[in-house]
């Protein structure tokens, strides 16, 4: 089950959240009709007396479903900032990417080598400081407002592997998503949980009284019954939640080993959550409404065991390790309460040597693959690396993923994690990566920008002259998080220049179109994260011009032979129009025009027809054998604009 599929299976489980949502609804109309009618008389007679007053009973049910509906849209317009405010909801605080703390140091590491593997946009991260539970959570509305949160516990008590295991566990939720459901399950829930909060507070309202009379008494037995009523929607919440969680946390357990290639990292962090009297509760309030999102139980309710969210614990550890004895949870809890054994072995002692490798100066240390050069070969090996599979990820993505940012110069690296240094970093891209080039650029740049950042330009833009291309994309992901702390007139601003930097000789390359577009679709997902999807409903048919323009495009860019360009377009809109007469190939003249107008338009296909659409584009592109690093680039372009995942590619060629 690929990407694709995965976001299908996301929509169906929400069909299913609406039919368990409008029974809820139901059940609780039912019920506050009938405590209104026996609190004030309405129910004398039985059905009858209830008929006799059909008007009373239809405006307390539309007032009772106004009360419901506008509870949760209050709270999806809330949310609709996305992941951020979540994570802020729970006292959680943004991590800065240029940290120096050692511990949030690798939390940023592992965070970015899983972003870069999954092939989408690096997330925020928050830290929960005052929580000693081992527990994390992703939130947003997508992979583009995104937020990976942790516990200060999870950086206290768990080593790097078990960290990775549950940081690409969360990916999983990020890339099949999960995370958009989550959201709306937390407006849903908000709703039917009111008719409860409204009778806790007509019940307090009424005790604080001095009043003794009749209509006291209907006042408290009317909010008693209301509180009581609420519980109908925690049981119809409880039961929502247990219905669309507990199995995909044991398919992100399985992503994540699968992904690091290591069952004793995830289930290290398991065991120690068990073996800890911390475990992995959270103090914060509001906890419970975010207990669907957790990697593990965050709460000790009598829902827990009832309707719990999660498997069993010692059941996911059994389904990692099939020998698992629960003996071995005492073992370790002995083991960590041993006087002066350390949260973690690799921080304690003496201050590292920050001049050392690895993550000592803040650089991934995971080993990376042998042999990057190259080219790739097939389209099979292509469409193995684009349709990632949240159940069965490749672990070697992770490992080049590492080794693309250990390659990175010192100064870009820090640069793309500098707040100050990101806009520098960015334009200095754009500039190029020839001498002559970028001292035109930055003339023109001299009139729009301080003299700080011109000078900070020029001193990046010198490290890209020898900076392997194939890098280039992967540093604009690293900068993102950075880019994202900017407030938001200095990024439409800082895109404005891009373009204007990009057109400013007439000429555009495949790696400035990329650069522009994917900086112009992280602005908008930025502004309107709610909005962002990964499908829409515009049907293949309607977008002959479009599909055509776009194969086009990648056949022009892929082959300098008009003959083997033209082979090569045949071959992919095949894919697309297997039994349709497909039109003749003309190299467009105009291409920026033709790929602009193509990708905004087939952004809003439905998610199987993209599937199809990008399958026709890699045979396009891979049609000749060879992937160049341009082609390589012009399909992360093309990806990333219309929100699909696509991890780096082994050994493009260049």
């Amino acid at each position: 089950m690929n990407f694709f599929e995965h976001q299908d299976r996301a929509r169906r489980r929400t069909a299913f959240l609406i039919l368990l949502f409008i029974l809820a609804v139901a059940a609780i109309v039912i019920g506050v009709n009938l405590v209104i009618a026996v609190a004030f008389g309405l129910a004398e007679g039985g059905l009858s007396g209830l008929t006799r007053h059909r008007e009373t009973m239809a405006v307390i049910t539309l007032g009772v479903l106004a009360l419901i509906g506008g509870a949760s849209a209050y709270r999806m317009i809330r949310l609709s900032a996305g992941g951020p405010v979540v994570a802020q909801s729970l006292g959680a605080s943004p991590v800065p990417p240029d940290t120096a703390d050692l511990r949030l140091r690798r939390l940023v590491n592992v965070v970015e080598e899983t972003a870069l593997a999954s092939g989408v946009p690096v997330p925020r991260i928050f830290i929960l400081e005052q929580e000693d539970g081992i527990n994390a959570f992703a939130a947003g509305f997508g992979p583009a407002d995104a937020v990976v949160a942790v516990t200060r516990g999870t950086l206290d008590r768990l080593n790097r592997e078990e960290l990775q295991g549950v940081v690409a566990h969360e990916f999983s939720h990020i890339i099949n998503g999960d995370m958009r459901l989550n959201i709306r399950l937390m407006g849903v829930l908000f709703g039917i949980l009111v008719i409860g909060v409204v009778g806790r507070t007509l019940l307090r309202g009424r005790s604080g009284s001095s009043r003794r009379s009749r209509n006291l008494g209907k006042g408290a037995f009317l909010g008693l019954a209301l509180m009581l009523l609420g519980y109908i929607g925690v049981f119809f919440g409880q039961l929502i939640k247990a219905s669309v969680s507990r199995q995909r946390e044991y398919l992100a357990d399985a992503a994540a080993v699968q992904f690091t290639r290591n069952p004793s990292g995830i289930a290290g962090a398991l065991k120690k959550i068990g073996a800890l009297s911390s475990g992995s509760r959270l103090k914060a309030p509001g906890s419970e409404e975010v207990s669907h999102m957790l990697f593990s139980d965050g709460s000790r309710s009598f829902f827990v065991s009832l309707w719990a969210t999660h498997p069993p614990l010692e059941n996911r550890i059994r389904a990692i390790e099939p020998g698992f004895q629960a003996k071995e949870i005492e073992n370790l809890r002995k083991q960590l309460l041993q006087p002066g054994q350390a949260p973690d072995p690799a921080f304690s002692g003496p201050a590292p040597d920050k001049s050392g490798p690895g993550e000592k100066e803040g650089r991934p240390i995971l080993p990376g693959l042998p042999g990057m050069a190259g080219s790739v070969l097939p389209q099979a090996v292509m469409a193995e690396a684009v349709f990632f599979d949240p159940e069965k990820p490749d672990p070697a993505h992770l490992a080049l993923a590492a080794s693309l940012c250990r390659e990175l110069p010192g100064e870009l690296y820090e640069a793309a994690h500098d707040p100050d240094s990101v806009e520098p970093l960015i334009l200095a891209l754009v500039l190029g990566d020839e001498a002559q080039k970028q001292e035109t650029g930055l003339s023109s740049l001299a009139e729009s920008v301080s003299a700080a950042t011109l000078k900070r330009t020029r001193r990046l833009a010198a490290h890209l002259l020898s900076l392997d291309p194939r890098l280039r994309l992967p540093l604009v992901e690293l900068a993102i998080p950075a880019l994202r702390m900017k407030p938001l007139e200095s990024i439409r601003v800082l895109r404005m220049r891009v373009m204007d930097l990009v057109h400013r000789d007439g000429r555009v390359s495949v790696f400035e179109y990329a650069l522009g577009r994917l900086l112009a679709r992280h602005v908008t997902d930025i502004l309107k994260p709610s909005r962002t999807r990964s499908g829409g409903r515009i049907l293949l048919k309607d977008c002959g011009r479009e599909v055509t323009g776009l194969l086009a495009v990648a056949a022009m860019h892929g082959h300098t032979d008009p003959a083997a360009a033209a082979r090569a377009f045949r071959s992919g809109m095949s894919i697309l129009y297997p039994a349709a007469q497909v039109p003749d190939y003309q190299a467009p003249e105009k291409w920026i025009q033709v790929l602009d107008r193509a990708l905004d338009r087939l952004d809003g296909l439905s998610l199987p027809v993209k599937q199809e659409l990008i399958r026709a584009l890699l045979t396009t592109l891979s049609h000749d054998g060879v992937v160049t690093v341009m082609e390589a680039e012009l399909l992360r372009a093309v990806c990333g604009i219309l929100h699909i995942p696509v991890p780096p590619v082994h050994g493009v060629g260049s």
